[in-house]
């Protein structure tokens, strides 16, 4: 069977097993609402893909999401997760081992922006037909992969899919199941919950409910009949070149962000001055490429929950407050800022505000408020920066790449969604810019060499710039020039000590005679500084695959070619080069044998680095692979006990779904099988008189154990072996 029939049939699986009765739009009527609508947001040369189902809390259907072709016909489903495995493969290399790609321009390839998009479309005539679509496939080939292997650590074997959840265009869940164990995982961010968290999700009521009902099954009457015109919308205010930024905090400081980014251009150069590469502390997000230096600001400025898991919340009435500081107090500029009420069927969700603030060429955050949980109300911040005639707003919705369209409400079964419009209203404009040109991202130059920096201003009143290097992307700083002449370049000598680096970021910032502060830039995409002598650096082990145990010791082994160095510097990484820790320094001996530290992971790197004599760095290599380390929690029996003559061969290795023992030696007693997990604790025991042992992956109750190490012991009279299995999924 093939995956693209596998898909449907779990989708049809889905759609029988679950109750249906809320239900009265027909999937064939959704597709052709998907196809009209698609038709007139992207063109007459779309092709449609299969409609996959989401359910509410409840469990009725709630609508389909549909991928949009842009570029042909739709793929099969094998190949749009093949696409989106193979950018995620290079995003994870890029992340550990450095390189030379425009990170932003890879997510966004990841994404399918250009060439494909998503729409959503309702199952039920009492709610509006298509709360949202947008740029970039959907949410579930993007993002099914990584919500699987999360669900591995709550359940017990392999998950199932069971159903997806829709409660708004922003909070989205898989739930999985295995063995009776159910997990929900949230596609955005990744939030783990457990079934009696999501079930208490409360949503507010809506005292309108008639009357939104009303207006939607008219809507669906029409459509019913043929008329899809009433799909035909066409954009009514749109402010162009509104930058967007990866999620980082948090959405409300991303979402302000993307405002800030636009004023920063447009007469208030103070406000962005330059990019960082950091580990964000929020939701195991990860390492964070190219965030702007007014991100962060704002998240201060605004008390964001940078700190506890599951971070980057902040307050509505702390919103606005940020927009203030952050260019007042800390740029010396004169802005305002307002919160709009709240909005519901009264006030028309505040789109009053919406239009006007967008037609008066203000792009502002769009807080949404939907669902109580947990003693709090959840809402999420967006940057919008357009509507069309039909009352979307469009918007970056801060998770996802590519421009999103969202109705400007919610509603269904009787809830709906609250929101706010945050303006940002600029004051205090001044004429002056520094707008660096090279280096831009991408360069590469060498240590030892004379290489250029150049820039341009705007103002007239900037008489010299301090220029600044980083080569660690961003964190750290180094004064090249504390008062170059504004002549619009900078002779740099990189010295021929200077560390290779593929992090390298470079920052100005202009200031008049008086040393006053008035325009700052840096590039946003690292450049490379290459080493003024050259070693080829080779990790031979560990090289990947390797299962060590804490305690033992293994030889790190590596090869260099070219300039001899001095001597190496060893690190090793447990979460797969976002962080380094130092082994040793050591002569270049090409081997050192390691004492496995108490560091758990499957992610594990190591990482020789080759030095001069005075330190020069010269080479580095990483191991291609990641390794696993392990707490094995039992004492393997010595190999001497076991006679000569009797030996066993373990295939296939590692295992998947069984693994075979074949026992070779002149016992004629029974044999015993016994696999132990990383515990200590006996997981299966099995008694033979054959010389060929099969453990198929269950317990002694006959549940599949989960991946990863075990210890199998084999005693056949007198005879002993012990040995270690790997189970992958």
């Amino acid at each position: 069977m093939s995956k693209k029939s596998t898909l449907i049939l779990i989708l049809t699986i889905l759609l029988i097993g679950l109750n249906l009765f809320a239900s009265d739009i027909s999937y064939n009527l959704a597709r052709d609402v998907a196809y009209h609508k698609a038709v007139s947001a992207f063109g007459n040369s779309i092709s449609l893909g299969s409609g996959i189902p989401y359910y509410d809390i409840e469990d009725n259907l709630m609508g389909y999401e549909f991928g949009i072709s842009l570029v042909g016909k739709f793929p099969d489903d094998s190949q749009i997760f093949a696409m989106v495995r193979e950018k995620r493969l290079i995003l994870n290399e890029l992340k550990s081992r450095g390189g030379f790609q425009d990170v932003a321009k890879l997510k966004k390839e990841l994404a399918g922006i250009g060439k494909f998009g998503n729409i959503f479309v309702s199952a039920n005539s009492a709610d509006f037909p298509v709360p949202e679509y947008g740029e970039g496939l959907p949410h579930y080939y993007l993002q099914f992969d990584e919500a699987k292997e999360y669900a591995w650590d709550y359940v017990e074997g392999e998950p199932s899919l069971v159903c997806m959840y829709y409660l708004t265009p922003y909070l989205k869940w898989y739930k999985f199941s295995a063995n009776g164990e159910e997990v929900f995982v949230r596609l955005h961010g990744s939030r783990c919950k457990e079934p009696d968290d999501i079930s208490s999700i409360r949503l507010e009521k809506c005292p309108d409910a008639e009357v939104l009902e009303k207006k939607h099954m008219q809507l669906w009457e029409k459509i019913k009949k043929g008329d899809f015109s009433v799909l035909h919308g066409s954009r009514g205010g749109y402010i162009d070149s509104v930058p967007e930024y990866d999620w980082s905090y948090g959405c409300t400081p991303t979402a302000s962000a993307m405002v800030m980014g636009y004023w920063d251009e447009r007469g208030y150069d103070r406000l962005l001055d330059w990019y960082w590469n950091h580990l964000d502390p929020c939701n195991g997000v990860g390492l964070v490429f190219n965030m702007p230096n007014v991100q962060q600001e704002l998240a201060i400025a605004m008390n964001t929950d940078t700190i506890e898991p599951g971070c980057g919340g902040t307050s509505i009435n702390a919103i606005a407050g940020g927009h203030v500081v952050v260019p007042n107090n800390y740029n010396g500029y004169s802005f305002s800022a307002q919160t709009s009420p709240q909005g519901y069927t009264g006030n028309d969700f505040v789109w009053s505000w919406i239009t006007g603030e967008i037609d008066a060429g203000r792009p502002f955050n769009w807080s949404l408020n939907y669902y109580w949980f947990q003693n709090q109300f959840i809402h999420h911040s967006t940057t919008v920066y357009g509507y069309t005639d039909d009352k979307y707003c469009i918007l970056y919705n801060t998770w996802m790449w590519g421009e999103q369209h969202w109705y400007y409400y919610t509603y269904h079964g009787g809830v709906y969604s609250k929101d706010w419009v945050i303006t940002v209203v600029p004051g205090g404009a001044n004429s002056h810019k520094v707008t660096l040109i090279t280096p831009d991202g991408g360069e590469i130059w060498q240590a030892g060499s004379i290489d250029t920096i150049k820039w341009t201003t705007n103002g007239g009143s900037i008489d010299h710039l301090k220029v600044e290097f980083s080569r660690d992307g961003g964190n750290n700083w180094q004064t090249l020039a504390a008062n170059a002449p504004n002549t619009g370049s900078y002779a740099w000598y990189i010295q021929p000590d200077t560390l290779k680096t593929y992090r390298a970021k470079m920052r100005l910032s202009g200031y008049n005679p008086s040393n006053t502060l008035l325009g700052a830039d840096g590039n946003a995409k690292d450049f490379t500084i290459q080493p003024a002598f050259s070693c080829t650096v080779t990790v031979t082990s560990p090289n990947g695959g390797e299962v060590w145990g804490v305690g033992e010791i293994h030889p790190i082994t590596w090869t260099t070619t070219g300039t001899n160095p001095h001597h190496v510097i060893i690190y090793y990484s447990a979460d797969g080069g976002l962080q380094w820790n130092t082994i040793i320094t050591y002569p270049n001996t090409g081997s050192f044998n390691w004492t496995v530290p108490d560091d758990t992971t499957s992610t594990a790197l190591v990482m020789v680095k080759a030095l001069t004599q005075t330190n020069e760095l010269i080479g580095e290599d990483i191991s291609d692979n990641p390794f696993s380390i392990v707490a094995t929690g039992v004492e393997e029996e010595a190999s001497v006990t076991i006679p000569k003559p009797f030996s066993v061969f373990v295939s296939p290795v590692p295992m998947t779904d069984f693994v075979r023992f074949t026992i070779n030696g002149n016992s004629s007693s029974k044999v015993y099988l016994y696999i132990v997990d990383i515990t200590g604790r006996i997981v299966r025991t099995q008694e033979v008189d054959d010389y060929l042992v099969t453990w198929d992956g269950k317990d002694n109750f006959g549940k599949r154990v989960r991946s990863g190490l075990y210890i199998y012991k084999i005693h056949s009279g007198e005879n002993r072996a012990t040995g270690k299995i790997i189970k992958i999924r």
